[in-house]
């Protein structure tokens, strides 16, 4: 079934754009480990948040076509900033007000903003998990699942995931990957109001508040400081495979390098590693540029 509109999956029998990679085929399976949650036990529901105005619309769109990122979740929602996006087969993001000013105030009311329109979708009542991600973060779910399952994780647990644990103080969660239980969701839907008149949510960046209020709503943390690779934490390059998720990849070209980098290092990881990135570097260095900057609308 092709994409619906703000949910669902791609089964497009259109021919690949430039940037939709070929799918590894090891062990004589043509399934690409990236886009599949596979026998993952848990449904997860991820969502984004982008600014139209800056690099993000073109990572969204390649993630698109390649099914990768949040793309590669049971549902799945984009919500842009300023303008509706209307992707391959008429795929729509869902649109919230810019602000007036991009400083920290305004920041914080785009991220307000953009939890209420989640909380009123809805759709985290039917997942086990929500997942939030940055768009410049590279995202795998199917890895995803594999650390929720090791950390026994459980959809009814009042729990989020805190995956930075190098800093003084508790363990915290990151805005480029944050994991909350539905458990916790619910709490955060009825508690959100006590939330923002409580916390001073304009002071600060959107994982902070999210983890504040959460720990005021006395939903605990569960730390897996393996499952992401953050500059800003704890880095690791794109084929340790043990990561869940890497961030962050600001650029089109980058982003495809790291996840398709990624994939082929956990299905053949007996291949060494120099290898892959050559054959990598190789299939960029053969992008149509001319066709990249029509299609993705480039200046």
């Amino acid at each position: 079934n092709p994409h619906s509109s703000e949910s669902g999956k791609s089964n497009s029998t259109s021919p690949d754009p430039w940037w939709v990679f070929p799918k590894p085929e090891p062990n004589g399976s043509s399934t690409n480990s990236s886009n599949s949650t596979g026998s993952c036990p848990f449904k997860l529901f991820c969502f984004t948040v982008l600014n139209t105005t800056m690099n993000a619309p073109r990572l969204l769109t390649a993630q698109f076509e390649n099914n990768a990122g949040i793309f590669a979740c049971d549902e799945y929602m984009a919500i842009t900033v300023g303008a509706q996006l209307v992707l391959g087969q008429g795929w729509k993001t869902k649109k919230i007000s810019a602000p007036s000013q991009w400083d920290t105030q305004g920041v914080a009311e785009v991220y307000k903003n953009a939890w209420d329109e989640i909380l009123w979708d809805g759709r985290f009542r039917q997942a086990d998990f929500t997942i939030k991600v940055a768009p410049d973060t590279v995202f795998f779910p199917d890895r995803i699942c594999k650390h929720l399952t090791d950390l026994g994780a459980s959809a009814d647990d009042r729990t989020y995931v805190a995956t930075c644990d190098s800093s003084t103080g508790p363990p915290k969660t990151l805005g480029s990957l944050e994991i909350l239980s539905h458990a916790s969701m619910e709490a955060f839907s009825w508690g959100k109001t006590k939330c923002w008149d409580t916390i001073r949510y304009k002071t600060m960046a959107e994982a902070e508040f999210v983890q504040q209020c959460l720990d005021m709503l006395n939903v605990t943390s569960v730390l897996d400081k393996d499952m992401l690779a953050d500059e800003t934490c704890g880095p690791s390059p794109c084929d340790d495979v043990t990561k869940a998720a890497y961030s962050s990849y600001t650029e089109v070209a980058q982003w495809l390098n790291c996840w398709e980098v990624s994939d082929y290092a956990k299905d053949f990881g007996d291949i060494p590693v120099d290898e892959i990135e050559a054959a990598v570097r190789l299939r960029m260095r053969k992008l149509k540029l001319v066709q990249t900057k029509k299609l993705l609308k480039l200046k």
